[in-house]
């Protein structure tokens, strides 16, 4: 079993990283992600090539087609082989799926190949909060936000009204919510919104807006926005800890989440994106152990060895979200 320590991973890009992550150990309430967790992932394989022109001809001779190629630091493409008949559960026993990957691994163009099945991911999501008697801005939910300042019983907040004070509000730094979906249009994030840290990976367009239910249950990646990055001193809601920040968000938690989903939105637009946040992982039940797949690694080290730097939020047991 390989771990990633965080140590390994994270780049600091000033105190307003230091906060976003710490901001985030506190007590949690899991949601279930909402995805289908009775079905396949579309009969996807995940192939590494030695080369990326060397896709179309290995899916020819498989009867696979090649969905799309994924930017990663080694050639990577996802192809779709209808005969795979992946197993419904998370772990592929099907005989045919193992033959036909088996077959593909073999081929001389191929460096390795993987069927994606769905993984059980759970959102992390707050409890009750405390109030407390400061009033620093007009926004009218800030008495509330405790943890951004000083008093609190045992000394459990941030005081970053501190860290403010030294000019560090978030200026010049972009953050994408890795989660389902953002409510871009909020009046408190909409004027810190950045379309170019965005993108909708399950739905395969620009436009990061969650999935209407009506249960609201796609509200969690607004909410982590909200926390990050919402407009300060605007008569609205809250104070994001970087209110001067942009904020965008990938749409990747609202159905079947795989090695291949998780890699392309860790992958998304590295170089303009500073700060890649992800408040969730496996299930917190004391028995799960779980950890980036082989593409999620490679999105890690591509944007680490580049120009990107992972700051990851963590709530509860902290290894069950992944030490990236």
């Amino acid at each position: 079993m390989e771990y990633w320590g965080l140590n390994k991973i994270i780049r600091h890009t000033d105190l307003l990283a230091t906060a976003l992550l710490i901001v985030t150990i506190v007590e949690f309430r899991p949601a279930l992600c909402q995805q289908a967790l009775d079905l396949n992932a579309q009969n996807l394989l995940a192939v590494e090539l030695l080369q990326p022109s060397d896709a179309a001809t290995v899916a020819a001779v498989h009867g696979c087609q090649v969905v799309r190629h994924l930017n990663l630091i080694n050639h990577f493409a996802l192809m779709r082989c209808s005969r795979l008949g992946i197993n419904k559960k998370y772990k592929n026993n099907d005989n045919t799926t193992n033959r036909i990957t088996h077959r593909i691994r073999r081929h001389a163009l191929v460096v390795w190949a993987e069927p994606q099945v769905a993984k059980q991911r759970v959102k992390r999501d707050f409890g009750t909060t405390i109030s407390a008697d400061y009033l620093f801005f007009n926004d009218p939910f800030y008495s509330q936000q405790w943890y951004l300042q000083s008093g609190a019983l045992g000394g459990h907040d941030l005081d970053v009204r501190s860290v403010w004070s030294m000019g560090y509000s978030g200026k010049g730094l972009v953050v994408s919510i890795l989660d389902d979906g953002i409510e871009h249009w909020h009046s408190d994030l909409k004027d810190n919104y950045d379309p170019d840290a965005s993108y909708d990976i399950n739905g395969h367009d620009a436009d990061p807006a969650p999935r209407d239910t009506p249960t609201n249950v796609n509200r969690h990646g607004t909410r982590c926005a909200g926390e990050v990055a919402a407009t300060a001193n605007n008569g609205v809601c809250s104070v994001g800890i970087a209110f001067d920040a942009r904020i965008g968000g990938v749409r990747m938690l609202d159905g079947p989440i795989t090695d291949s989903v998780e890699a392309e939105s860790l992958s998304h637009n590295q170089g303009h994106i500073d700060i890649y946040s992800a408040s969730w992982g496996p299930d917190d039940d004391g028995r799960t152990v779980d950890g980036p797949g082989r593409l999620a690694k490679q999105a890690f080290l591509k944007g680490v060895s580049s120009v990107s730097a992972f700051v990851l939020q963590c709530w509860g047991f902290c290894y069950l979200m992944y030490f990236w």
